[in-house]
């Protein structure tokens, strides 16, 4: 990634499929993407990956045992917490934002109830 630095890339976008998920569970168990893109680096990151989805999942990382299923209040705690601690700067909103373009207002209004969350059917409109 140095020689991007020294290309004079300012912020990195980590994109991966789930926001909170570890990248290399064996080195750290709690460090994203973006994280590790920002330590390594030292430039501001950008995480996106399933922020706001109404869905659980399970970790596909073969060598993480941990139990992570995540509710999307669990999902956007986490997603603050990692903010505040400094892991990256910034978060981006995909899929969320396509099926309400008011997702990100209905959350800083703490109204995500009136939201249309995500489902994988929205899919077939965008055909």
């Amino acid at each position: 990634m140095q020689p991007l630095v020294e290309a004079g890339v300012d912020v990195f976008h980590c994109s991966t499929r789930r926001i909170w998920e570890p990248e290399f569970v064996e080195e750290d168990p709690d460090l994203t993407l973006a994280g590790w893109t920002k330590k390594v680096t030292g430039k501001p990151a950008i995480a996106v990956g399933s922020i706001g989805i109404n869905k659980a999942y399970r970790s596909e990382h073969e060598n993480d045992t941990r139990d992570l299923v995540v509710s999307i209040n669990e999902n956007i705690q986490i997603t603050e917490k990692k903010i505040e601690n400094g892991e990256f700067d910034y978060v981006a909103i995909g899929r969320s934002l396509l099926a309400d373009p008011d997702w990100p207002k209905k959350l800083q209004e703490n109204r995500l109830e009136d939201a249309t969350m995500y489902t994988k059917e929205l899919e077939e409109t965008l055909r």
